[in-house]
């Protein structure tokens, strides 16, 4: 038999290894010898003291006193609850990682984590920070009562160190003092009222705070992961209550879904079935996207009031556009709104199609006017500038057939009122004013136009009294050459 260390000793008990006798009798000669340092280095040392804070009195500490010295490694301290004024049962938990040498001379700064948090002591003992004091000349731990409920409390300190431990006997518990604790006032964990992940102040149920400093590199916060086959169920949800969610569906293909199909990302709000639990898209403060309960998308505004709903702040230049369908670099549709004004337009040089395919357009079906060339047609189509057609059609209600009725029926059904002039009235009414009657003067006809379909009957109307004319100037030539002939 032999003294054997630690290290040596676990080379006998590795995987796939088995003890020979005479290593059975090194584990009992070194058994034999556990105080010997050298052998088994002490790199853990354990404390254990209690607190009694008074009844009755709020507002309450005391201090781990750690003494001036030198540690490097972790510091675990857990508070331990019991019965006596009030229910305090349970424990808290919490874990320092250390390096400070003697003097305050911190060469890593102090981080802990509450590793365990569990029962009524909670809402009585809150675990500060480890802190010099400058007035002490040590180190110290802040152990804070929250309560104005007087109990005892067990407080167990573990420091474990990669090398052997220095002795722990002077640390203490320093009298109660009154220190109001500012804050949170309350130690969560996973099983408690919020999880903090990164952060050891969790601000609600679930707080993950993703690594800092990281330049540019990517960082994942949170990251939930399912890999197995899922067939057609979800592979994340998060929800609140059985009303909104976020949903990832597998990607295996099924008829099991909730929404959508395998791969699909659902956001789900059955919230409510009115104007409220709208899915909003927020940025800069500001909602741009709204999709309704009644399936109405806003773009600009949170009140659709329709299937699609697009709104732009006023004043939008014609060439900008609300809505752009294509490139805009080349050929594209640009449709919008300005102070006064709705447009549509083709872009980037390119001619606008309305309908190419050959069916009807119809344009202000019900009422108002088209203007082209002008934005203030006082017509149903108002045109500035040439028209080039192959033919027109005009309806009239009136046709000039009057004209032949009152000749030669002497009346007419069109136009009671309707009387011929004869050449020397005509003669005379030219004479005066330099234009035939019922037809507008050029003047009249630079400054005010011409009815097209009205000025082709009236021009109708001239041909067939100067028809009339003719016929009755012939019948005058045939009655003088009867009388010559005689």
């Amino acid at each position: 038999m032999a003294k054997k260390t630690s290290t040596e000793l676990k080379e006998y008990f590795k995987a796939g290894k088995r003890p020979t006798e005479a290593q059975f009798g090194d584990v009992m000669d070194s058994l034999a010898n556990l105080e010997d340092p050298q052998l088994f280095p002490k790199n853990y040392i354990k404390k254990g003291l209690s607190i009694d804070f008074p009844h009755q009195v709020s507002d309450q500490a005391v201090d781990i006193l750690l003494g001036n010295r030198g540690m490097s490694g972790s510091i675990e301290v857990e508070i331990v609850g019991t019965w006596m004024y009030t229910n305090t049962v349970g424990n808290i938990k919490k874990l320092f990682q250390v390096g400070f040498n003697p003097d305050n001379s911190v060469w890593y700064t102090p981080t802990s984590r509450i590793v365990e948090a569990a029962g009524p002591i909670l809402n009585h003992i809150y675990i500060g920070d480890l802190v010099w004091d400058a007035n002490t000349n040590q180190y110290k731990i802040i152990i804070y009562h929250t309560n104005d409920t007087g109990n005892i409390y067990d407080v167990r300190i573990t420091y474990h160190c990669p090398f052997n431990t220095q002795d722990f006997s002077e640390v203490k518990i320093s009298d109660v003092y009154t220190h109001p604790l500012v804050g949170q006032r309350v130690h969560y964990i996973h099983y408690n009222d919020n999880l903090g992940v990164g952060t050891t102040l969790p601000e609600t149920s679930l707080h993950v705070k993703a690594p800092k400093d990281r330049g540019h590199s990517n960082v994942v916060g949170g990251l939930f992961d399912r890999s197995e086959a899922a067939g057609g169920s979800n592979i994340v949800q998060l929800k609140y209550h059985s009303t909104a969610d976020l949903e990832l569906n597998s990607f295996f293909t099924g008829t099991n879904f909730r929404y959508g199909s395998y791969g699909d990302f659902n956001i789900v709000n059955n919230i409510d079935g009115g104007v409220h639990g709208a899915v909003n898209m927020v940025t800069n403060g500001q909602t741009r996207l709204s999709v309704m309960p009644n399936g109405n998308i806003g773009v600009g505004t949170s009140t659709p009031q329709a299937r699609m709903n697009i709104v732009s702040p006023m004043h939008t230049a014609d060439q900008e556009g609300t809505l752009i369908i294509g490139d805009v670099n080349q050929a594209n549709l640009r449709l919008g709104c300005s102070e006064n004004h709705t447009w549509i337009q083709g872009h980037a040089g390119m001619p606008l199609h309305i309908n190419p395919i050959g069916n009807n357009l119809i344009l202000n079906r019900d009422a108002g006017n088209v203007g082209i060339g002008t934005n203030n047609p006082d017509q149903k189509l108002t045109v500035k500038g040439k028209i080039h057609a192959e033919d027109v059609i005009v309806d009239m209600n009136v046709p000039a057939d009057y004209v032949f009725q009152k000749y030669f029926d002497g009346e007419s059904s069109i136009r009671p009122d309707y009387q011929m002039p004869t050449i020397s009235e005509l003669e005379s009414f030219v004479r005066e004013n330099k234009h035939l009657p019922e037809i507008p003067s050029g003047e009249a006809i630079m400054k005010d136009g011409v009815n097209l379909g009205d000025f082709q009957m009236k021009l109708l109307q001239k041909i067939e009294e100067l028809t009339l004319y003719v016929i009755s100037q012939n019948k005058e030539i045939e009655d003088l050459k009867a009388i010559i002939k005689k």
